[in-house]
């Protein structure tokens, strides 16, 4: 049975608060877009929902640079933002990346999901063990005795701290709390074909795309175009790249290093692992490193 948007989400707090009829009253800046301008179906607005460190920023800013509606960034859609609201939590300009995502899904759901109005959603999946390892150096001030990349750690403490400490099952746990409590959708149940890299389907009046950030940048532009039935979209320079950061030295030498066997076993034997790569792609992501 489909559960509808209301009840996905808890019915205290400020979800209550912002329901269809209090919405309602709240000036809508684009209900006056043409039916067909955009995608099929045709959609008022595009979220790039992702877990994170999966190479989403260049597509992001593609979107906003070159669609007709407006384009959203968010990695949580659920009890973090829900959290946040029950403290009644600002977010303040100049706040972190991580804040100024939720204040993007906040918005998003005031102006777009609880309207009721039809949506797209892009998200990307990346090869597990990469997608760990950036993640650890994007938030590696964690670390306070790692941050010193003048005279850094040997990086065997890095491996030590990387395996020890970080939450490598998140990105395959993120589909459950993140994609498919919000929008009802199970990516997991979803056909994939690895080969092709990408898979568009609908849900209602609403439109998704899951796409591995592995694709060419052209085979990223020509799936979002047949995904949005919009030619205007067109790729940006690559953004966050961590080999450009103040860490990019340690970042090398960190992926020059094999990780342990049985960490590669298991996160190559992940559901996001299994459904979205083949075995050949996991053997050629594997022997990255060994």
């Amino acid at each position: 049975m489909m559960v509808s948007k209301e009840q996905r989400f808890s019915p205290t707090g400020w979800f209550r608060r912002l329901s269809p009829q209090w919405l309602g009253k709240q000036k809508d800046p684009w209900g006056n877009l043409p039916e067909n301008r955009f995608g099929t179906p045709p959609a008022k607005a595009v979220l790039v929902h992702q877990p994170g460190k999966v190479g989403s920023s260049s597509i992001y800013i593609a979107m906003r640079a070159s669609l007709p509606v407006p384009a959203y960034q968010t990695h949580a859609m659920n009890t973090e933002l829900e959290e946040f609201n029950r403290k009644n939590v600002l977010i303040p300009e100049g706040s972190s990346d991580e804040l100024i995502h939720i204040q993007k899904a906040r918005k998003f759901l005031r102006l777009f999901y609880f309207q009721g109005y039809p949506f797209g959603v892009l998200t990307l999946v990346r090869d597990p063990v990469a997608r760990n390892v950036s993640a650890f150096f994007q938030n590696i001030t964690d670390h306070e005795h790692m941050c010193d990349f003048e005279n850094p750690p040997p990086i065997g403490e890095y491996i030590d701290t990387f395996l020890e400490t970080h939450d490598h099952e998140f990105a395959d746990r993120w589909f459950d709390y993140h994609f498919k409590q919000p929008f009802g959708v199970d990516c997991y149940g979803e056909p994939f074909d690895p080969e092709v890299g990408c898979h568009s389907f609908t849900d209602g009046k609403n439109t998704f795309l899951i796409m591995q950030s592995e694709l060419a940048d052209m085979q990223k532009e020509v799936a979002i175009r047949d995904w949005l039935n919009f030619d205007g979209f067109c790729m940006s320079n690559r953004a966050n790249v961590g080999e450009q950061k103040a860490y990019a030295a340690v970042y090398r030498a960190f992926k020059s290093k094999p990780l342990p066997p049985d960490y590669l076993d298991r996160m190559y034997s992940s559901r996001v692992a299994r459904h979205f790569y083949s075995a050949d792609q996991l053997a050629g992501f594997r022997s990255k490193w060994e």
